[in-house]
């Protein structure tokens, strides 16, 4: 008996604890770990000060270089528009068109026009739209050919590296009208006709082109153009339409006359590249995104504005426009290759590259397929 009575002590006991236990208060779980605050992010800046630049240029009272660089024309209006005036051009010209790219270079100048077809000696590589063989002859559709490969990045960080080695920032380039179009008062269309002939040409890589072709390049300068055909010194003059039209003397002129010589004239707009470096970053990108445009609009305003016009201008002053037969373009086309090779020896490094790619653009331009007329 008194053992029952133990046991049933024992576990009226331990249901007791079991049931005192199971009424205390579960310990609360642990707090989490804090979460660490995020890291604000920083946005740039935007810069307040203004800054004036002199921009260099030449001032040839050219139609459509008129409406870009000089007072009022395009760069000013674009770059006080997107900088909020905090970035103003101050557009002169104290250099002539030789000496643009040396004054930019050591700091004479802050940005401005350079005509690198006068330099096409010295800097071959931007003047590969000089190298006959790459364009199609007919001056619209060449035309249209070289503005779709300006537009391609990839050259663009290829002038922006090179133009860096030497001192300045690549901004944009200029386009014209193909200059590959002779003005002469004879019929120069065929390669036993322009065997011996003096033509004026503006730089290397045209000098090589016509003495492929047998003619005899002769070096003139610019203002003489004109007395030079009228002393004897040229037979001929190989310049844009538009541009023989506005500076050539006409009275003489009865024939204008495209031949299978490399269309381009090249003119970059570049920056002192301390000057640059030395802008906040929002203002390199205003000068950068200016001239990435002015490309493009630059070639739509040499095509439609000058280009077409300057043939109609020729037919109303009684100027015949010739052709070369198609039989006389394919038999240059032997003699001009060596031009190229030429040039990829003068190049330098990125000779090979750059031709590379202007000849992917101008297959991928022509592959797209034709819309019914």
């Amino acid at each position: 008996m008194r053992k029952s009575v133990i046991s049933i002590l024992v576990i009226a006991a331990l249901v007791g604890t079991g049931i005192a236990a199971a009424c205390q208060p579960k310990p609360a779980p642990p707090a989490p770990a804090p979460v660490p605050a995020p890291t604000a992010t920083s946005t740039p800046t935007t810069s307040t000060e203004t800054y004036t630049l002199n921009f260099e240029f030449v001032g040839w009272q050219h139609p459509i270089d008129d409406n870009i660089f000089k007072e009022g024309g395009l760069w000013q209006r674009m770059v006080s528009q997107r900088s909020g005036g905090r970035l103003k051009l101050n557009i002169i010209h104290p250099y002539d068109a030789m000496d643009a790219l040396p004054a930019i270079q050591d700091g004479r100048m802050d940005l401005g026009h350079v005509a690198f077809a006068y330099l096409s000696g010295t800097y071959p590589l931007y003047n590969w739209a000089e190298i006959p063989g790459l364009f199609s002859l007919g001056a619209v559709e060449s035309q249209k050919e070289e503005a779709w490969v300006n537009a391609d990045p990839r050259l663009h960080k290829i002038w922006d590296k090179t133009l860096r080695e030497q001192g300045t920032v690549f901004l944009s380039q200029q386009q014209y009208a193909p200059a590959n179009v002779l003005f002469t008062d004879q019929e120069l269309t065929s390669l036993a006709s322009l065997k011996g002939k003096k033509i004026r040409t503006p730089g290397h890589i045209g000098g090589l082109t016509l003495e492929a072709l047998g003619a005899k390049p002769v070096q003139v300068v610019w203002g003489e153009i004109t007395s030079s055909q009228l002393t004897g010194i040229t037979d001929a003059v190989l310049i844009t339409l538009p541009d023989g039209l506005w500076w050539v003397g006409l009275d003489f002129v009865k024939y204008i006359i495209p031949i299978p010589a490399g269309p381009g004239w090249t003119a970059f707009t570049v920056m002192n590249a301390k000057k640059f470096d030395s802008l906040p970053p929002d203002l390199q990108q205003v000068l950068k995104d200016v001239g990435r445009d002015l490309i493009r609009i630059t070639s739509s305003m040499s095509l439609v504005g000058w280009l077409i016009p300057g043939k109609e201008g020729a037919e109303k002053l009684g100027i015949k426009i010739l052709e070369w037969p198609s039989g006389e373009v394919e038999k240059a086309k032997p003699l001009l290759k060596p031009v190229e090779d030429e040039w990829l020896k003068i190049a330098g490094p990125y000779g090979p590259e750059v031709l590379s790619i202007v000849k992917e653009d101008l297959a991928k331009y022509r592959e797209m397929p034709q819309y019914p007329k």
